[in-house]
């Protein structure tokens, strides 16, 4: 309504249920398109379709219905460029007469932080609750810290720090806590637990499950481990690795163990692991349940050039072997794409017609979910990456 009155510059009433004659724009399914009509649709689609008289914008669920809003408005002349930046054309007498369009996202899960507002660019909202004009817009990922690398969320060092040093990875002979090399939030974000310790996995399930109990909207839940390569050095965490440099055999392990007990309280939701640092290639022995989704993470790979480049064969091949690694194919990959340069990031870094191709091979290998590490207003092309590349996705 808001953007329709600045538009025409008068008052727009909104009526709750359906009336009866024509001239109305009627928002949510309401029973107008029958259920099977988004069969094959992914949880954000939707469909804008003019009948008796009448515009319908309905979506599969609630986020494709303010989806098919923003692009009725888009369709009406509307641009969103930036948070700062929205076209609105001024009109003495609005006709709107589209043609029918059913979209269906490329992928299950789309998000990054864009310089435009993410629900007017067709992506979800990621780990906060969001209000988009008056629309609350529930979280999607769960985690009781920074979900990056949330392990301080499940073991914080301020509760468990000197009673249970146990929990914490082991280096150089001793516990985390007792190594003192960190303080305040690299403390915090670095370390790994003892995922061979059977404690911790309960430890971590008691702040888990109530998490979940108390985000029904939240479809995924990041238990991480840290930011660094501190793997646990005890010998029952070694015992668990098949390879010393490859620790991706341990954390599957580890959030397998996890999974199975989610599984029985929350069958619709998914644990998130990271293939990253020495987890970063796929697990020699062991494979990831199917409620474990894997987030491809190629911090090293080359950003200015696609997958498919000669320099970055090697990171396909990662990809790939992880996709054959998972029951579920590309459906239990989620990406963690870096394309900026955290050396400079103000410095020009040309990645975005690297990052849509890798898009186009992220669809045909059918991967569920996109992240996108770093994007904010400071880097090279900012708004330009966050204006095309959501509309890839």
């Amino acid at each position: 309504r808001k953007y329709l009155e600045r538009m025409t510059g008068k008052s727009v009433p909104i009526f709750e249920g359906i009336r009866g004659g024509e001239g109305f724009i009627l928002v949510g399914n309401l029973g107008l398109i029958k259920e099977d009509e988004f069969s094959n649709f992914k949880d954000d689609g939707f469909i804008i379709r003019q009948k008796g008289g009448n515009l319908y914008l309905c979506g599969k669920k609630y986020r494709g219905t303010i989806f098919a809003v923003y692009r009725l408005l888009e369709l009406l002349g509307c641009k969103f460029l930036a948070r700062e930046e929205e076209i609105v054309p001024k009109v003495r007498k609005l006709k709107i007469d589209v043609k029918e369009t059913r979209e269906n996202p490329a992928f299950e899960w789309r998000y990054f932080d864009t310089t435009i507002e993410g629900l007017k660019c067709y992506l979800d909202p990621g780990i906060r609750d969001e209000v988009i004009n008056g629309e609350n817009v529930p979280a999607v990922l769960g985690a009781p810290f920074f979900w990056h690398h949330p392990m301080n969320g499940y073991l914080p060092l301020d509760k468990y720090g000197k009673t249970h040093p146990e929990y914490y990875c082991l280096i150089d002979g001793k516990r985390w806590p007792e190594l003192k090399r960190y303080s305040g939030w690299n403390e915090q974000v670095l370390f790994h637990p003892c995922v061979s310790n059977p404690e911790v996995r309960k430890v971590i399930l008691d702040t888990l499950l109530p998490l979940m109990d108390s985000h029904p909207d939240a479809r995924y839940f990041t238990v991480h481990a840290g930011d660094s390569d501190f793997w646990c050095q005890c010998d029952r965490c070694n015992a668990m690795d098949v390879d010393p440099n490859n620790k991706a055999d341990r954390m599957v392990q580890f959030t397998n163990a996890i999974a199975e007990v989610v599984a029985k309280h929350h069958p619709e939701k998914f644990v998130t692991m990271l293939a990253y640092v020495k987890a970063y290639r796929p697990p020699l022995r062991d494979k990831p349940k199917e409620n474990v989704l894997v987030w491809f993470c190629p911090i090293h790979a080359c950003q200015i050039h696609s997958w498919r480049a000669p320099c970055n064969k090697e990171n396909l091949e990662v990809l790939l072997g992880w996709i054959e690694k998972h029951p579920s194919g590309g459906m239990g990959i989620l990406t963690f794409d870096y394309p900026i340069n955290y050396a400079y990031i103000i410095e020009p870094f040309p990645t975005l017609f690297a990052y849509l191709e890798n898009l186009k091979l992220y669809k045909r290998l059918h991967i569920r979910g996109l992240y996108i590490c770093g994007i904010d207003s400071r880097n090279h092309l900012a708004h330009l990456f966050s204006y095309v590349a959501p509309r890839m996705m």
